[in-house]
């Protein structure tokens, strides 16, 4: 995004957080945020398991597939997000 502004093309910098900011919500909602990051790193591959301690919240299969589908739609934007 700062390459993009500082490149005068602030429309694309702009687009390109709009595809982020669903994921970024998800991400910072209280109880399922920490499941989410760390589902989102295994999923990248910067960690080998997505487990949490109790007494963490489920992290169930409706949640991990709204995640997926996040993850698509950014990956659209940004082919770093491709998993």
């Amino acid at each position: 995004m700062v390459r993009l502004n500082e490149a005068g093309k602030r429309d694309e910098a702009h687009d390109l957080l709009d595809a982020h900011l669903p994921l970024l919500r998800y991400d910072h909602q209280p109880g399922v945020g920490l499941a989410v990051r760390k589902y989102v790193l295994q999923k990248r591959g910067v960690i080998s398991t997505a487990a949490m301690r109790k007494p963490a919240p489920a992290f169930s299969s409706e949640t991990r597939g709204e995640v997926d589908y996040l993850m698509a739609r950014l990956a659209k934007h940004d082919l770093r997000a491709k998993v």
